[in-house]
């Protein structure tokens, strides 16, 4: 699902996002997908009013951790293209999934 996730929002942004992202889109790799679920997460857990506040430093000067793992650009780009299927993937058929019609067959007395 991660390799399948990666590969579908790495085409998608090469391929339908805006012209800005498609000039900037470096290779998405895995690990920025699970350091985006785990900002996302961070997220739930620690509320603040605004996504950028996340990124920027408190009263004191000490920013959240997160700003050592990606920074807010790349997180609201990797956000804005994440995909999980291509057009392309979903009108090929899935090698690995028999259609009803085989089932049945198989099932049949």
């Amino acid at each position: 699902m991660v390799d399948n996730t990666v590969e579908c929002t790495d085409y998608y942004a090469r391929n339908f996002g805006n012209r800005t992202t498609k000039k900037r889109w470096s290779n998405f790799m895995h690990g920025e997908l699970l350091c985006v679920i785990g900002i996302i997460i961070f997220m739930g857990l620690v509320q603040l009013p605004q996504q950028r506040d996340y990124w920027k430093p408190d009263s004191m000067g000490f920013a959240l951790p997160i700003v050592n793992y990606m920074s807010f650009d790349r997180f609201t780009s990797i956000v804005r293209n994440l995909a999980h299927t291509t057009k392309e993937k979903k009108d090929q058929p899935n090698k690995n999934r028999e259609s009803g019609d085989v089932r049945r067959r198989r099932e049949a007395p």
